[in-house]
């Protein structure tokens, strides 16, 4: 028995029809939690930076590159397929159906007609056979007539097919020809959403999405798959249509299905991986979806990440990328064990995945220092020092990136990137990179300056590595004002550290600061007093009073006793000077 359901969808309204055996929300689809990701921390503070302005979230040019090269692509699939698993009905009539792609555009228009007429026919073999011919049309591998498809008004007749409406079975093997059609009728609906958003919503007015989260728990294993697929390229269309799968509770049987799956050695691999890449899709997206909805996937992902596949692989690590935007689902995701099997993927000779790991790995450290803590117990700076020599220049920025916000950590967790023997390959990249991986390379270094005072002997071995030279090179011309700063903050903290080496020299001499002037650093940060930003002058400022004073106020002294030398010589005005 059908029941309406009334579903409202942000600048949408359509009226649908349910099952009554379906679980359905009926809460206001409007509340969703912002996801927008964190540019750089608070306003930069001239004379120290907290642990939270040290620690930082990626920017969002970054974002905006991953979204370029991946959304389009990944976030929705069309089953091309040829090759599904069929009973001798089904494998005969494909047999029997010409392969769309050996048709034109016109011979598709002439087919068409033909298989639309069959598709309403009372007959289950005939809508069986015409179901097929939609099937093979839209399962080319290049400009799928999905719209044709659409116009040809069809595609409620087969949510119709899809909920077992069509027909009635009296035998095991009618029945088992229901199924068959249901399967193609899944199949067809799962490639028009593919398409493009109004293919998408065209299959969710007509109903489809309750009636694919029901069939999720059918006892037929292709067509629970193959609703899996549907549901994922829906979700997959937008932040809209994924809020509203998610409020149809599609997590629930998604995650039944994988753990099947898994429970049965990762078998079948399909429904793995479209299960792992359904999981991404319902985590992806700007605004985020609701946290609560999603992080009940955690301990299903924490499985997939050990599946010896790359493609789950895949999936699973860009869904905790997305997940671990949020400050409390990185808390999720750690107390969840996942961190431990996330890391070692940083080592995955697959670029593909090693980018969302790196991504994960990345945001996980931008958390509370035990958050950041487990990532480093986990063995990832080894890992990411390996990353540092990538032929891929933006693996090389995110892994610096991760670093930063690992020097930006406590004063045990900077040693541990010491230990790690990091330094002197981010010396070399803020000496030789382009400018995006020297300014990652500089908040890295720069971030390892911030235990000076409790721990000089961290900043004396950045020394010793040669950091002082490029650190004042970059400023040399630098226009980005945010890193002017952090460099600042870094050659301050060092002169600091310089201050305290004076006091065992002979001649009270501070011998960083000789450093810095002998490459020209000095000039180079009094021509910052000049600098239009209040935050650059102040800086540059404080750093000539502070540590170059002595020399500033000898030249003040030698120019001021030129300039009022006592002359005994001078003339006395006649008669004396006269006192009154």
């Amino acid at each position: 028995m059908l029941v309406p359901l009334n579903v409202a969808i942000p600048g949408q309204s359509f009226s649908f029809r349910l099952s009554s055996s379906t679980r359905h929300s009926s809460q206001d689809m409007t509340g969703k939690k912002s996801g927008n990701t964190e540019g750089r921390r608070s306003a930069f503070k001239f004379n120290a930076m907290t642990t939270d302005e040290l620690r930082r979230r990626r920017e969002e040019t970054q974002v905006e590159i991953r979204k370029a090269k991946r959304e389009d692509s990944l976030n929705k699939r069309r089953n091309i397929v040829d090759t599904i698993p069929a009973a001798e009905s089904m494998s005969e009539l494909k047999d029997s159906v010409p392969r769309a792609k050996d048709l034109t555009a016109a011979e598709l228009a002439q087919v068409l007609p033909n298989a639309v007429q069959g598709i309403y026919s009372e007959d289950i073999s005939v809508q069986y056979k015409s179901a097929v011919e939609f099937r093979k049309a839209l399962a080319v591998e290049r400009n799928a007539p999905i719209q044709l498809v659409v116009n040809s008004g069809v595609v409620p007749r087969f949510v119709e097919i899809l909920a077992g409406h069509t027909g009635n079975a009296t035998n095991d093997e009618e029945r088992k020809t229901m199924e068959d059609l249901q399967f193609e009728a899944a199949w067809v609906l799962t490639n028009i959403a593919s398409g493009e958003p109004e293919h998408t919503m065209a299959v969710v007015q007509a109903n489809a999405v309750p009636v694919f989260i029901a069939l999720m728990r059918h006892h037929n294993g292709d067509i629970r798959e193959q609703c899996i697929w549907a549901l994922g390229n829906i979700a997959g269309d937008g932040p809209k249509l994924r809020d509203y799968v998610l409020q149809e509770d599609m997590m629930s049987p998604l995650l039944e299905n994988v753990a099947f799956a898994l429970e049965n050695g990762a078998q079948p691999i399909s429904v793995v991986r479209n299960g792992a890449w359904a999981i991404s899709n319902l985590c992806r997206g700007t605004p985020a979806p609701s946290w609560n909805q999603v992080v009940v996937a955690l301990p299903i992902v924490f499985r997939l990440l050990q599946v010896q596949d790359n493609d789950t692989l895949v999936d699973c690590c860009w869904a905790l990328a997305y997940m671990s935007t949020e400050n409390d689902v990185i808390g999720e995701i750690v107390q969840a064990g996942i961190v431990t099997h996330l890391v070692p993927l940083l080592g995955n000779p697959g670029v593909s995945v090693q980018v969302p790991a790196l991504r994960a790995v990345g945001n996980i450290v931008t958390g509370a220092d035990t958050q950041t803590q487990a990532v480093v117990d986990a063995g990832a700076l080894p890992l990411l020092r390996n990353l540092l020599n990538h032929s891929k220049t933006s693996i090389v920025k995110e892994a610096c990136w991760a670093i930063s916000n690992i020097t930006a950590g406590t004063p045990e967790q900077i040693q541990s990137v010491l230990d790690a023997n990091i330094v002197p390959k981010l010396v070399h990249l803020l000496s030789f990179a382009d400018f995006k991986i020297k300014k990652e390379s500089c908040w890295a270094l720069c971030n390892a300056t911030s235990a000076h005072e409790t721990h000089p002997h961290q900043v004396k071995y950045l020394v010793s590595q040669a950091v002082i030279k490029p650190l004042c090179d970059l400023l040399d011309g630098c226009q980005d004002s945010r890193v002017i700063l952090v460099a600042l903050d870094g050659i301050s903290n060092i002169l600091s550290v310089g201050e305290q080496e004076a006091l065992l020299s002979p001649d009270n001499t501070n011998p960083y600061a000789q450093f810095v002037e002998e490459v020209r650093g000095l000039d180079i940060i009094c021509s910052l007093q000049d600098h239009p930003e209040t935050d650059i002058y102040l800086k540059s400022k404080q750093i000539i009073d502070k540590h170059y004073e002595g020399e500033d106020d000898e030249d003040n002294l030698i120019e001021a006793e030129n300039s009022f030398q006592f002359n005994p010589s001078a003339a006395v005005p006649q008669g004396g000077f006269k006192f009154t």
